[in-house]
Protein backbone atom coordinates (compact mmCIF):
# COMPACT_ATOMS: atom_id res chain seq x y z
CA UNK A 1 0.00 0.00 0.00
CA UNK A 2 2.81 2.41 0.89
CA UNK A 3 4.59 1.66 -2.36
CA UNK A 4 1.40 2.31 -4.33
CA UNK A 5 0.95 5.67 -2.61
CA UNK A 6 4.59 6.57 -3.20
CA UNK A 7 4.22 5.66 -6.88
CA UNK A 8 1.08 7.80 -7.10
CA UNK A 9 2.85 10.78 -5.51
CA UNK A 10 5.80 10.49 -7.86
CA UNK A 11 3.51 10.13 -10.88
CA UNK A 12 1.66 13.29 -9.90
CA UNK A 13 4.92 15.14 -9.33
CA UNK A 14 6.24 14.26 -12.76
CA UNK A 15 3.07 14.82 -14.77
CA UNK A 16 3.80 16.16 -18.23
CA UNK A 17 1.75 19.35 -18.03
CA UNK A 18 1.64 20.48 -14.44
CA UNK A 19 -0.86 23.19 -13.66
CA UNK A 20 1.57 25.37 -11.75
CA UNK A 21 3.77 25.83 -14.84
CA UNK A 22 0.97 26.62 -17.29
CA UNK A 23 0.01 29.78 -15.47
CA UNK A 24 3.44 31.31 -14.89
CA UNK A 25 5.18 33.36 -17.52
CA UNK A 26 8.67 32.54 -18.69
CA UNK A 27 11.27 34.44 -16.70
CA UNK A 28 8.81 35.57 -14.03
CA UNK A 29 11.14 34.38 -11.27
CA UNK A 30 8.57 31.91 -9.96
CA UNK A 31 9.93 28.46 -9.25
CA UNK A 32 7.20 25.86 -9.60
CA UNK A 33 6.51 23.29 -6.95
CA UNK A 34 7.37 20.55 -9.40
CA UNK A 35 10.72 22.12 -10.24
CA UNK A 36 11.56 22.50 -6.54
CA UNK A 37 10.61 18.87 -5.98
CA UNK A 38 12.78 17.63 -8.83
CA UNK A 39 15.78 19.58 -7.55
CA UNK A 40 15.23 18.35 -4.01
CA UNK A 41 14.75 14.74 -5.14
CA UNK A 42 17.90 14.98 -7.23
CA UNK A 43 19.82 16.16 -4.15
CA UNK A 44 18.39 13.29 -2.07
CA UNK A 45 20.08 10.70 -4.34
CA UNK A 46 18.54 7.55 -2.93
CA UNK A 47 18.21 8.69 0.69
CA UNK A 48 14.64 7.71 1.52
CA UNK A 49 14.26 10.12 4.45
CA UNK A 50 15.42 13.10 2.39
CA UNK A 51 13.09 12.05 -0.41
CA UNK A 52 10.15 11.96 2.01
CA UNK A 53 11.09 15.45 3.21
CA UNK A 54 11.11 16.59 -0.44
CA UNK A 55 7.72 14.98 -0.97
CA UNK A 56 6.32 16.70 2.12
CA UNK A 57 7.65 20.06 0.89
CA UNK A 58 6.07 19.45 -2.52
CA UNK A 59 2.64 18.73 -1.07
CA UNK A 60 2.97 21.70 1.28
CA UNK A 61 3.80 23.93 -1.69
CA UNK A 62 0.82 22.65 -3.70
CA UNK A 63 -1.45 23.14 -0.67
CA UNK A 64 -0.23 26.73 -0.22
CA UNK A 65 -0.86 27.47 -3.91
CA UNK A 66 -4.36 26.02 -3.71
CA UNK A 67 -5.20 28.00 -0.58
CA UNK A 68 -3.98 31.21 -2.23
CA UNK A 69 -6.24 30.56 -5.23
CA UNK A 70 -9.20 29.84 -2.94
CA UNK A 71 -8.53 33.08 -1.06
CA UNK A 72 -8.59 35.10 -4.30
CA UNK A 73 -11.72 33.30 -5.48
CA UNK A 74 -13.57 34.04 -2.24
CA UNK A 75 -12.47 37.67 -2.45
CA UNK A 76 -14.07 37.84 -5.93
CA UNK A 77 -17.25 36.30 -4.51
CA UNK A 78 -17.51 39.02 -1.87
CA UNK A 79 -16.88 41.71 -4.48
CA UNK A 80 -19.72 40.29 -6.56
CA UNK A 81 -21.91 40.26 -3.43
CA UNK A 82 -21.26 43.97 -2.88
CA UNK A 83 -22.45 44.79 -6.39
CA UNK A 84 -25.49 42.50 -6.25
CA UNK A 85 -28.75 44.40 -6.86
CA UNK A 86 -31.21 41.55 -6.24
CA UNK A 87 -33.02 40.77 -3.01
CA UNK A 88 -30.67 40.15 -0.10
CA UNK A 89 -31.67 36.48 0.10
CA UNK A 90 -30.82 35.95 -3.59
CA UNK A 91 -27.47 37.73 -3.18
CA UNK A 92 -26.62 35.63 -0.14
CA UNK A 93 -27.50 32.43 -1.98
CA UNK A 94 -25.26 33.45 -4.88
CA UNK A 95 -22.45 34.21 -2.43
CA UNK A 96 -22.83 30.81 -0.77
CA UNK A 97 -22.83 29.07 -4.16
CA UNK A 98 -19.78 31.05 -5.30
CA UNK A 99 -17.83 30.20 -2.13
CA UNK A 100 -18.81 26.54 -2.45
CA UNK A 101 -17.46 26.54 -6.00
CA UNK A 102 -14.21 28.12 -4.81
CA UNK A 103 -13.53 25.23 -2.45
CA UNK A 104 -14.54 22.61 -5.00
CA UNK A 105 -12.61 23.87 -8.02
CA UNK A 106 -11.22 21.31 -10.37
CA UNK A 107 -7.65 21.61 -11.60
CA UNK A 108 -8.84 22.98 -14.94
CA UNK A 109 -10.80 25.78 -13.24
CA UNK A 110 -8.05 26.87 -10.86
Amino acid sequence: MKIALLFLFVAVAFAEIPFDEIEEEEGSGHVSCRHEFRECAKDAEGDRQKFYVCLAKYFGCKHDERMEKIKHCIHRCYQERQTCRSFRFICDMRLRHCKYNCYNMRRSEE
